[in-house]
């Protein structure tokens, strides 16, 4: 199926894809990118993609084979995942760094099969999910501080309140023991 020719069919599914808020591609059977929608073309505008033709017409699965540096690991993860898609129809996912040189971005990749004319496609969607990503970040901060002033805390009881997203002190417990001590030492 090639989107570039303007059917009823193919012009329906372009409009339910530009309807979608995540950056969104159509996968053939082959790897290749046949749609992409517009939050995915302002993708590749605001970030030096290629703006002539957005990548339709590229094969997923190809650029994730040339991918070299940092992000290879990944690129082969995701070309697994898209080929045991294509091939199985099994849904892939995965969590992926992806930051500009004026902020830091993280995205979760979902592949879901999609039967088109008889054939399995994939379509592909890029979910921003730095704002979950920077609350774990936090979180797990938050926790490791907590952790930290109750290993220096001397004489005193730290308790975790997760309901309040807080800490108590407490005195009460270590002055306890300190007066059942005196009393044992002092006449």
């Amino acid at each position: 199926m090639d989107l570039q020719f303007l059917t009823p069919h193919s012009v329906a599914l372009q409009q339910l894809i530009n309807a979608m808020d995540d950056n969104v591609a159509l996968v053939a059977p082959d790897g290749t990118i046949v749609s992409v929608n517009d939050t995915w073309r302002q993708f590749c505008r605001a970030n030096d993609g290629d703006q002539a033709s957005f990548y339709v017409g590229d094969s997923y699965l190809e650029v994730c084979r040339k991918s070299t540096g940092e992000g290879t690991d990944l690129a082969t993860r995701i070309e697994d995942g898209l080929s045991s898609l294509l091939s199985s129809g099994q849904e892939f996912r995965a969590d992926y760094p992806c930051h500009s040189a004026t902020e830091k971005r993280w995205f979760t990749i979902v592949a879901r099969p999609v039967e088109l004319d008889g054939e399995r496609y994939a379509l592909v969607v890029h979910r921003n999910v730095t704002s979950q990503k920077i609350q774990q970040v936090e979180a797990s901060h938050a926790g490791q501080r907590a952790i930290n002033l109750a290993a220096i805390s001397v004489g005193g009881m730290v308790e975790l309140d997760y309901a309040r997203n807080g800490l108590t002190w407490s005195l009460q417990a270590p002055m306890a023991q300190v007066m059942a001590a005196a009393d044992t030492v002092l006449p």
